[in-house]
This record gives structure tokens, sequence and C-alpha cells, in this order.
């Protein structure tokens, strides 16, 4: 038989639950944005490394630069993605340029990757194949040691 004691019980025992995970998700947040927040006596690779924990060091999106020789014979970049460590691993591109032919284009290009000081520590070479006014990702590949650094510019020239 239940009664009004066992009642109130589990009431009080499920509103402190509730209470506990809104009290939880509150106090991450707080604590993802407080590592987002860079110090201004931190260096820049440790306001790089709080940047990739707070976000969970996601890769995604790849900063690239197009060499104005290749732009002018009609190349355009769009969202390139850099792979997680699992693909690579798995043997699958480490870097996919998405590229756009306003022009028609055959040629092999050089992809390098530089560091936040502007220290290249990878190259690549990527043939680049497509008619006038297509457009498709290509995947490009590095030594399978390399690791992609937070920050990382790429170069395609």
């Amino acid at each position: 038989m239940w009664s009004f004691t066992d009642f109130r019980m589990r009431g009080g025992a499920i509103f402190m639950l509730a209470l506990g995970l809104v009290g939880c998700d509150r106090t991450k947040h707080e604590a993802t944005e407080t590592l987002r927040k860079p110090s201004p006596s931190a260096s820049p690779s440790a306001t790089a490394l709080a940047d990739g924990l707070a976000t969970g060091a996601r890769r995604e999106t790849a900063q690239t630069n197009l060499s104005p020789a290749l732009r002018a014979r009609g190349l355009r970049l769009g969202k390139s993605f850099v792979a997680g460590d699992d693909s690579v691993r798995a043997g699958r591109p480490q870097l996919s340029l998405y590229v756009i032919f306003e022009r028609a284009f055959r040629d092999t290009v050089r992809v390098r990757l530089l560091d936040n000081n502007g220290m290249e520590y990878g190259r690549s070479r990527v043939l680049l194949q497509g008619k006038a006014h297509e457009a498709q990702p290509f995947p490009v590949r590095f030594n399978p040691h390399l690791h992609f650094e937070l920050g990382t510019q790429v170069v395609v020239e």
C-alpha cells in the first residue's frame, strides 16, 4: 500500500536528481567557456591547446590558401576538411580539398602544411583535373606519421 511518506520521498528524490543534472550541465558549460578564453600571459601554443581541449580536439575545416598563379588559371577553393586520426590509420586521405574550376584545368599542384609560425612541416602533390564550371573534392595524402597541428594552414601552389 502506498503512503503519503513514500510519495514524498520519491518525489524528493526525482526533484534532487533533476536538480543535479541541470547543475552538472551548467558547470560543464562554464568549464568549456573558461577553457576557450585565451589568457593574456599564455603563449600562442598554449592558447591553441586550450582551444583544442574546449572543442574536444575536433579536426574539421582546414584554413587553405591558393596561390595567385593558380587563381589566375581559374581555380578556387571551397571548404577543405582534415581527417581524424582514425581515418589516417585506416589509410584514408588526411586532407580533402574542395576545388572549384572556373576553366578547364589539368595539372599537378603542391600542397604544403604550415604551422602557426609559418614553418613548413608537410608537403604532398596531387593531380587536379576538372572541366569548366565543375567542382569536386580531391584527396591529399601525406606521410602517415604526420599529425596535423591545431591552426595548420594549407597552402596550394
